[in-house]
């Protein structure tokens, strides 16, 4: 029974393990690991039906299993449905007009246009131009996805605050929010909560969003920042 124990204690650390190693990693890479373990998987099934007398049985398994090994046709498709298991990998933050994203592994941004001109399209599709026009709506109609966008900006267009606080199509239009303060309604909506939530709520809502977004996690930094302002106009509104 103690050996029973000890063993059974071992295989649950091992599998913990695995287990955060796997949840960890990045959506293709838990793919071709579990590619590589399913055409083992096999090859050792085929191996069992060949010792229980199943010889054309086996046969098949263990040319599906070198074939898994072998070519890594399967590999797409593990990574399709692993990406949809660990979606949670892809933080996303959404408002009335923008959803930002970030792929898991290297902060880099992308999003979709939720309304507007331009509804449908996802952001590393436009130019630089449209971009603009997007954001002069937003700060129009939703200064919350404006903060966002400016997020997005100061990674896709470096430099793009100078020359009159913003880019000159914006400029000119006289939409730029950046370098004013964030509003209560903005914050709340960056944070993904309804007005009047409880100091606890403002807390955990952003504790939660940094666990995805932080810089050290594979997060963007512009993003981070945005989150960072926007818990301390509500904490500061609750003080």
């Amino acid at each position: 029974m103690l050996i029973d124990g000890l063993i059974f204690l071992l295989v649950t650390f091992v599998a913990q393990q695995l287990w955060r190693a796997v949840s960890r990693a990045a959506p293709d890479q838990v793919a071709v690991f579990a590619a590589r373990a399913s055409g083992y998987a096999l090859i050792l099934l085929a191996g069992f039906l060949v010792l229980t007398g199943r010889e054309l049985p086996a046969l098949l398994v263990a040319a599906m299993g070198v074939f898994v090994l072998g070519r890594g046709a399967m590999r797409p498709a593990f990574a399709r449905i692993l990406g949809n298991v660990f979606g949670k990998r892809r933080a996303t933050l959404r408002t009335a007009m923008i959803e930002l994203e970030t792929i898991a592994g290297d902060g880099s941004l992308d999003g979709i246009v939720l309304a507007g001109e331009f509804v449908g399209a996802r952001l590393n599709d436009l130019s630089r131009e449209q971009s603009f026009r997007i954001y002069k709506s937003a700060v129009q109609m939703d200064r919350a996805g404006a903060r966002l966008l400016e997020a997005y900006f100061d990674r896709r267009f470096p430099g793009w605050r100078h020359a009159g606080n913003g880019d000159d199509n914006a400029r000119r239009s006289g939409a730029h929010v950046n370098g004013g303060p964030m509003s209560e309604d903005e914050a709340y909506q960056i944070l993904g909560l309804g007005k009047g939530a409880a100091r606890r709520d403002i807390l955990r809502a952003h504790r939660e969003m940094m666990k995805k977004w932080h810089p050290d996690l594979g997060g963007a930094t512009e993003v981070a920042a945005r989150l960072n302002q926007a818990r301390d106009v509500l904490i500061r509104i609750k003080a």
